[in-house]
């Protein structure tokens, strides 16, 4: 006895299928073009914000250094001991609140900076339909 033999995709079916296979493929092609063009525009951010940071910075630094010698001087002056001393302490309360600020930059940083979840999640929800309508197209065929 012999199976039987299903029948194959009426021609209309098969242009709708290829249609679509293209319509897929130019999809695909979109969204890794705009995956390329978020990571080139997240680098582009990325690089005008560590110049930024690097100058305000060392500005800040240079800023807050000669800021606490004078601070140590006249705490100095006004209730005694050495500037030395008092410059030590200050430089150790600014070393501290540095640490502590890294250190919430970094988690945020962690936390929100995802440049391509977005086209990412799209990809995989694109992928999932896809499978799901070719699935249900074979079964029907």
């Amino acid at each position: 006895m012999t199976e039987p033999h299903s029948p194959e995709p009426a021609p209309s079916w098969r242009k709708e299928l290829d249609a679509l296979r293209a319509d897929a493929a130019e999809l695909a092609a979109a969204r890794v073009e705009l995956a390329r063009l978020e990571l080139n525009a997240a680098a582009q951010l990325g690089k005008r914000l560590g110049t930024m940071a690097a100058c305000s910075g060392l500005l800040l630094t240079s800023g807050l250094t000669l800021l606490m010698t004078q601070l140590a001087r006249f705490m100095a002056r006004q209730f005694g001991g050495s500037p030395a001393a008092w410059t030590a302490a200050f430089a150790f309360l600014a070393i501290l609140v540095g640490l502590l600020g890294f250190g919430w930059i970094s988690r945020r940083l962690h936390r929100d900076f995802r440049p391509l979840s977005q086209t990412l999640e799209e990809l995989r929800e694109d992928a999932r339909w896809l499978r799901e309508w070719l699935g249900s197209t074979e079964q029907e065929n």
